[in-house]
């Protein structure tokens, strides 16, 4: 048998004792309580940091997800900017081009069926000029007109211009499929080129293949050169 000091008299007192025979102190029930109270303390000293990591693990997982989505959203957003910014100024560009384009091969196409127009006419009505005289006449007679246009077109300056003017529309062409799918903002503008390559195409290829009578060919080309010039002063509004 052993003794122990009692924490209430300090008593000696034994071990097998459950209570203090000098004061009563309940020995087995403080003991219990002094022996199981850390043992809860250790309990919950083990599970709250368990707890508490796995609370920080997700809401670790929840930032890296938002800064993620952000970021990509964010990288979306000024992708989707320059890309509008880019395809403005490539229609800007291919817009000016292919209006200047359009302009010179429509200047020489007219040059072309005014001259065309001119043979034609003198060799039916058999007039004379110095434009025209080496084509409507020879030895001093005239031709009539098959004859006439035939000389014209074997020309060589007069098939090098027809030459340039082909060069001419295969440049519009490309442009033009650089237009397609234009900026929102920028309809009005496509709509407005459209019709002047229309126009332009109908003043090209009067000068390139003209058919039928003279005075077909005439109204014809009259009035594609109208609307050429009408249709390039819609667009050139654009572009001031």
């Amino acid at each position: 048998m052993a003794l122990i000091i009692c924490p209430e008299c300090g008593k000696s007192v034994s071990d097998k004792a459950t209570v203090c025979p000098e004061c009563g102190y309940p020995l087995v029930e403080k003991e219990y309580s002094e022996e199981n109270t850390p043992q809860q303390v250790e309990l919950v000293a083990v599970t709250a940091p368990k707890a508490k990591k796995a609370v920080i693990i997700v809401l670790t997982v929840i930032i890296l997800i938002v800064l993620a989505v952000a970021a990509f959203l964010g990288y979306k957003t000024v992708k989707e900017k320059r890309d509008k910014e880019a395809a403005i100024a490539q229609f800007k560009t291919s817009f000016e081009t292919v209006t200047y384009l359009m302009l010179s091969g429509g200047i020489e196409a007219e040059d072309a069926c005014n001259l065309i127009n001119q043979v034609w006419y003198n060799a039916i009505y058999e007039e004379s000029d110095s434009k025209t005289d080496k084509y409507v006449k020879s030895n001093g007679h005239y031709n009539d007109f098959n004859t006439a246009l035939g000389l014209l077109f074997e020309d060589d300056t007069f098939v090098a211009k027809q030459f340039a003017i082909k060069e001419n529309q295969e440049s519009v062409d490309a442009e033009m499929k650089l237009l397609k799918n234009p900026p929102e903002e920028y309809a009005e503008e496509y709509e407005a080129i459209n019709d002047l390559y229309d126009e332009y195409i109908n003043m090209t290829n009067l000068a390139i293949n003209p058919t039928g009578s003279l005075t077909s060919y005439s109204s014809s080309f009259h009035e594609a050169d109208t609307n050429f010039l009408n249709c390039y002063n819609k667009v050139n509004r654009y572009l001031e």
